[in-house]
């Protein structure tokens, strides 16, 4: 933990866990084993943040934005969330679930596909999806895909096996 944070009552940073400078980390929040927390990222209260993730963060530029994480979120072990990006409150990351500003977000409670954040009350998880650079040339073989990832936000309240239903219809 280096100097230069604002950790707040009750929360708990576990071993091999690096929190860098400038990070504020809310009231009742957990920091798991081996988890990086990159310099001014900001994560609300009562968040869970599993072993093993990465959570981007930028001093420089000025102009750049550090993560944003709302309060009672859960981040699933294993996941990377990149310099810039923002998980509104209520959310729950499954493991190993890559968050940038560059990726889609496909929203299913709204039916929409946006990026840089998550909203409120949203479950998350990757999938990956047919790239456009399937087309190019360099591909000898026509009939493999290049897959890109993508994250899946559905609501909080949906049972597990009517959103794989759902993605399977799609």
């Amino acid at each position: 933990m280096r100097a230069g944070n604002f950790v707040g009552e009750g929360c708990t940073v576990m071993s091999q866990a690096y929190v860098n400078i400038g990070v504020y980390l809310g009231d009742g929040s957990m920091v798991d084993s081996n988890v990086t927390v990159g310099s001014c990222a900001q994560i609300g209260k009562k968040c869970h943040i599993g072993a093993n993730t990465l959570i981007g963060g930028v001093l420089e530029p000025i102009e750049d934005k550090p993560v944003v994480i709302e309060d009672n979120v859960s981040i699933g072990g294993g996941s990377k969330v990149t310099s810039g990006f923002e998980i509104r409150e209520n959310v729950e990351v499954a493991e190993n679930t890559l968050l940038t500003p560059r990726i889609d977000i496909y929203d299913l409670k709204k039916n929409e596909i946006i990026r840089g954040r998550v909203p409120s009350d949203r479950r998350v998880f990757q999938r990956y999806v047919e790239s456009s650079v399937s087309n190019h040339e360099m591909f000898e073989d026509k009939d493999a895909n290049a897959q890109k990832p993508v994250a899946v936000a559905v609501s909080k309240e949906r049972d597990k096996a009517e959103i794989e239903e759902e993605l399977r219809m799609k």
